[in-house]
């Protein structure tokens, strides 16, 4: 059975991802954070990890010789929305670690068994605001324009090698992350 891996497993597009991916036959990992969440998955046949993805220690011994054939890099958060120069250095940190460094970590977990074998698929969940960014997204459009490049350059890195790389680009969609958001 082929396996995939989902990170922001625990609501939202992430979870659409992952109970499809279950539906289509896949023995599928999710991470999250969010523990009742992570039981709800369970109690759906998914392999539930809480790991905090900002934690590599964690993430790698998690990950510990698991194979995916599926890496859908997922998980994101939306900062407060606010002029880049009101904002607060912790919630850049914070922002920049969710939605991109912990991305590219995760990725270089397992993006070099795929190419090793031969096979995979890598999923990453962007943003319109990458691409049509507005006054108060700032912060939040640079790390997804930051995942889009990184997409496009690894899709031709990994290309030769028979693995995929996607970038998702579905426009707004009303889950969590917009919830105190306009």
């Amino acid at each position: 059975m082929q396996k995939a891996l989902v990170t922001g497993a625990t609501s939202g597009i992430g979870r659409a991802i992952a109970l499809a991916l279950r539906d289509k036959g896949y023995e599928v990992t999710g991470i999250g954070r969010q523990a009742a969440a992570l039981a709800e998955l369970g109690h759906e046949g998914i392999r539930a990890l809480q790991i905090d993805l900002a934690d590599a220690v964690a993430l790698d011994r998690a990950l510990d010789g698991f194979a995916p054939e599926v890496l859908v890099n997922n998980a994101g958060l939306m900062p407060p929305l606010a002029p880049f120069c009101d904002t607060d250095p912790a919630e850049i940190a914070r922002t920049v670690m969710v939605n991109l460094t912990s991305t590219l970590a995760l990725t270089r977990l397992i993006a070099p068994g795929m190419r090793a074998r031969g096979v995979g698929h890598i999923f990453f969940t962007g943003s319109t605001a990458a691409h049509a960014p507005s006054a108060n997204f700032a912060l939040y459009a640079a790390t997804k324009a930051a995942l889009g490049a990184f997409a496009q350059a690894l899709r031709q890195e990994l290309a030769p090698a028979g693995v995929r790389v996607t970038e998702i680009v579905a426009g707004r969609i009303e889950t969590a992350l917009y919830r105190d958001r306009p």
